[in-house]
């Protein structure tokens, strides 16, 4: 279904085309979220009240044919839509640390600072319209610290896609995409001070980038 800026929550995360490659994780995805939606500010034993929806939302969210991208793909495709709909979209990218802190037997993470000592980075493409209204998330790029072998002195030798400023490249390249996909609107791609990196800047100046929109439809950029 089409989502207007007007629908209500609920009805905008109902029958959701999801492409989890198994009808049954379709539909307990669609059921998942129409529960979520209605409760989001609560934890999944508040929200699931038997035991059979929570073992089942837990068996979902364990399913390797799950992933961060399978379950945004839908509200992806539907901001795109309103996007399409729109004379100027602005694309933000930033980045927000979730911390497990308080999780002392949580293993697999790194520390992310000097404040956030286990948990992971999540960096979304929230697109807006001219005055400020979300249109949604078009992309979300998750990912955990992992110990380099590389001392800091060297990581300038390493591959911008070695790099966890590979970020702000690829939010640019989902700008140049949304470009493509919404010819009618002019895209801004906006981010902090971080995403001003010379790959970024490079292929924003190189019209043969393969991946990038062509012509007029290139995105503008701005670093704030």
């Amino acid at each position: 279904m089409t989502c207007t800026l007007a629908l209500t929550l609920s009805e905008c995360f109902s029958n959701l085309d999801f492409q989890f490659g198994d009808r049954r994780i379709n539909r307990r995805a669609n059921f998942m979220i129409n529960k979520m939606s209605k409760r989001s500010e609560k934890s999944l034993s508040e929200i699931f009240c038997n035991a059979a929806d929570l073992k089942g939302a837990y068996r979902f969210f364990d399913n390797d044919l799950v992933t961060p991208e399978k379950i945004l793909l839908p509200h992806s495709v539907e901001t795109v839509k309103r996007c399409q709909q729109q004379s100027i979209v602005g694309l933000l990218q930033d980045s927000s640390d979730i911390a497990y802190d308080y999780l002392q037997c949580l293993d697999g993470f790194e520390p992310l600072h000097t404040n956030v000592e286990k948990g992971f980075r999540i960096h979304p493409l929230l697109a807006i319209t001219e005055k400020g209204t979300p249109l949604g998330v078009l992309a979300a790029f998750n990912y955990t610290r992992i110990e380099s072998d590389l001392p800091k002195k060297h990581r300038n030798s390493l591959l911008i896609e070695e790099k966890e400023s590979y970020r702000w490249l690829l939010g640019y390249r989902e700008a140049c995409k949304l470009a493509e996909q919404a010819p009618g609107a002019t895209v801004v791609s906006i981010s902090d001070r971080e995403g001003d990196i010379y790959e970024s800047l490079a292929e924003a100046q190189n019209p043969d980038i393969a991946h990038k929109a062509s012509g007029a439809l290139k995105p503008q950029s701005i670093v704030r």
